[in-house]
């Protein structure tokens, strides 16, 4: 059973591992995961966690931003930065309290 709309990154990743002539066990080893969640991943049965993305980015050395868009997730990064800052909070509360700005004008203050 395929996950509808979350493709992208199991073809994405599969590419990225033939590209780089590489096995499921080698990457898996390397991600930290068995291979078997690997290929799940890569089929679209498995969408991986935050933690995973980050750790496929990094031995891949690619854009984090790129394995969390194909999953429609946000971003690790901005996560992390969002926690660290008081001033994004704030922000992002102040957009969500002002029922009356459109969906537009409140993406410009982003």
């Amino acid at each position: 059973m395929m996950i509808q709309g979350k493709m992208g990154i199991g073809k994405y990743l599969f590419e990225l591992r033939l590209q780089n002539r590489l096995s499921l066990a080698k990457v898996s080893i390397h991600v930290g995961i068995n291979p078997m969640a690997l290929s799940e991943i890569e089929r679209g049965v498995r969408i991986p966690n935050d933690k995973l993305l980050r750790n496929i980015a990094n031995f891949f050395n690619v854009d984090e931003n790129i394995l969390f868009n194909l999953v429609g997730k946000v971003p690790l990064g901005a996560k992390e930065e969002l926690e660290q800052s008081p001033v994004l909070q704030k922000t992002l509360l102040e957009i969500k309290k002002v029922k009356h700005v459109q969906e537009t004008k409140g993406r410009a203050l982003y």
